[in-house]
Formats: C-alpha cells, sequence, structure tokens
C-alpha cells in the first residue's frame, strides 16, 4: 500500500538557488524563461506545453532546446541527491522520498511558465509521467494522446538525463484558470478569474484525485503544498480539512 501525493508546482525552478548558486544553471534558467515568454504569445492554452508533440516548430524546438539544456544541468543533482538545489518541488519530494508504490500528482498553474516547470519536475522525477484531464464527473483521467507526446519525449532525452529520480508513477494537471493575467480581455478581471475559476478548479481536482484514488492501493493522502501560489493554499487547505484524514505538508 502507498502514498497518494499532491503537490501544487511554481516556478522555483527558474531561481538560483542557495546562496551561492551555480551561475551557469542560472543562464540556463533565464534562457528556459525568455523562450516561455515567446512561447506564450503562440500557444492556445499553457497546458500544451506538456503535451505538444516535436513538430519541428521553430518556437517549440527553441523551447525544447532550452528545456534539455536546463535539464541536463540538473543531472547531476538528481544523481547526487541533491534535489533541494533544483527547485522547491523537488526538494520536497525528496524529502517525502516517494517510493515505487505511491502516486505523485504535480497540480501546476495555468501558465507557459508553470505548466513547463512541471514538464520539467515530471521528466526529471519520472521515466513514465502522465497527463491528467478532469472529465465532466470531475474523476481525472489519463489524456492518452498528450502522455503518449510527453513521454515519448522522455524516451527520446533519457540518455542525457539518465534514470529518474523516483520510481513511483506521476501524473501532471494543469488547473485551469489558476493564473494571475492583468491584460484579461474579456469583463472578467484577473482577481476575478483566479478567485472564482481559478482557485475552484484547483479545489475541485483536489477534491476529485482524493476522492478517485484507490483506496486499496493509496489509502494514505499528503497534499504537499510547497510550490506554488501561496494564495491558494487556503483553498487547498479548506478541501483537505474537509475530506479528513489527509495529511498536510509544507517542507
Amino acid at each position: 500500500m502507498g502514498r497518494l501525493i499532491l503537490a501544487t508546482v511554481g516556478t522555483s525552478l527558474f531561481d538560483a538557488v542557495g546562496p551561492y548558486p551555480d551561475l551557469n544553471e542560472q543562464r540556463l534558467a533565464n534562457n528556459a524563461r525568455d523562450e516561455c515568454q515567446r512561447a506564450r504569445e503562440r500557444l492556445q492554452a499553457a497546458w500544451q506545453v506538456l503535451a505538444r508533440p516535436n513538430s519541428g516548430d521553430g518556437m517549440m524546438a527553441d523551447l525544447d532546446n532550452a528545456e534539455l539544456g536546463l535539464l541536463q544541468a540538473y543531472r547531476p543533482r538528481v544523481q547526487a541527491g541533491e534535489l533541494n538545489k533544483i527547485s522547491a518541488e523537488m526538494a520536497s519530494l525528496g524529502t517525502l522520498a516517494p517510493a515505487k508504490e505511491d502516486r505523485v500528482v504535480l497540480l501546476a498553474t495555468d501558465t507557459v511558465e508553470g505548466a513547463f516547470a512541471a514538464r520539467c519536475v515530471a521528466l526529471l522525477a519520472s521515466g513514465r509521467p502522465r497527463i491528467l484531464r478532469l472529465a465532466e464527473s470531475l474523476e481525472p483521467l489519463p489524456d492518452a494522446d498528450a502522455t503518449r507526446h510527453l513521454q515519448a519525449r522522455r524516451r527520446s532525452i533519457a540518455a542525457a538525463l539518465g534514470d529518474p529520480a523516483f520510481a513511483c508513477q506521476l501524473d501532471v494537471m494543469v488547473i485551469e484558470h489558476l493564473t494571475w493575467n492583468p491584460e484579461q480581455p474579456d469583463d472578467l478581471g484577473p482577481a476575478e478569474e483566479f478567485r472564482l475559476q481559478g482557485c475552484y478548479n484547483l479545489a475541485a481536482s483536489v477534491a476529485a484525485l482524493i476522492e478517485h484514488r484507490s483506496r486499496t492501493d493509496h489509502p494514505q493522502v499528503v497534499c504537499n503544498i510547497t510550490g506554488g501560489l501561496k494564495s491558494s493554499i487556503p483553498f487547498v487547505t479548506w478541501v483537505c480539512a474537509l475530506a479528513g484524514g489527509v495529511d498536510l505538508a509544507y517542507l
């Protein structure tokens, strides 16, 4: 029997870690952030960053190259067990130490940078990451096409990345409208979109993942709120309190 570990994901992957950050890692992280900003103008939805096929598109190729450079820089950290020097999400997962029988679900913000960071964490952490979408019943289901593209990407760069950090099943979800966009084009301002739609979708997703889990395989639930938007923490905490028996982790 294992644990279901729900982990909110932010963008600390782009930030220097520690008092003496590696300048090459920071340069590669800055380059990846720049490519995310350029990609933002051409993507219809942030979650497409997770699932895009390698189509040879110039923008996507640049983003892929930036991703690979950053992941290669972090590979020695993974091999040395220095997950605390990669990002808040990797550090907290390292502390929770998911085993093979556990399942981790990364909950990303609805931004290109957030989806990209979740994708990088997934590629570093898992050999066969999956992408989840919520069905009308609020049951999270794997998106087969999107998952296939993500797993193909992992296989194509496996030699560059080496072994994944963990052996557990790992899934990724982008929470729609969990964003803060001051250029919101319609009548719904950024605060209302975040609060009324984004945080609602986050709460519904967490509740669905807890409710629809296999209680035989994953009787214990841990909600890791270390990464991600701090203003969304009360909504996650509220759902976990209502569900009962859920452990909260802020590491």
